[in-house]
């Protein structure tokens, strides 16, 4: 849980799904988000599927793409994309090592 931890440590308010929510299903993952206004930070393809081809509404999603998961590359990736914060809110948003691409869906 770095990430949340890190984000929890810069001020952001987190809600963490394997803590709070570990059966919910992605849609209502979705769902939630919009009523709280949250981001979704994940590393689950389905969202795109969910966003792309379901076209269900989010208020944006960060899409962790990274072939080394250790907690140590999540958080510097996320530190990363926090660069660009203004652009998140309503982009679907994926991140590798190489790049970071934020694509506005609204």
């Amino acid at each position: 849980m770095a990430i949340v931890d890190y984000l929890r440590k810069e001020g952001f308010d987190v809600i963490a799904i394997a803590e709070d929510f570990p059966e919910i299903e992605d849609e209502a993952i979705l769902s939630q988000a919009m009523i709280e206004e949250g981001i979704v930070i994940t590393h689950d393809k389905d969202f795109g599927e969910l966003v792309f081809h379901k076209l269900l509404s989010h208020r944006g999603i960060i899409l962790l793409r990274l072939k080394d998961e250790r907690p140590t590359n999540r958080v510097k990736a996320i530190k990363e994309v926090l660069v660009y914060k203004d652009k998140l809110k309503d982009a679907f948003t994926v991140i590798t090592e190489d790049k970071i691409r934020i694509k506005k869906y609204l």
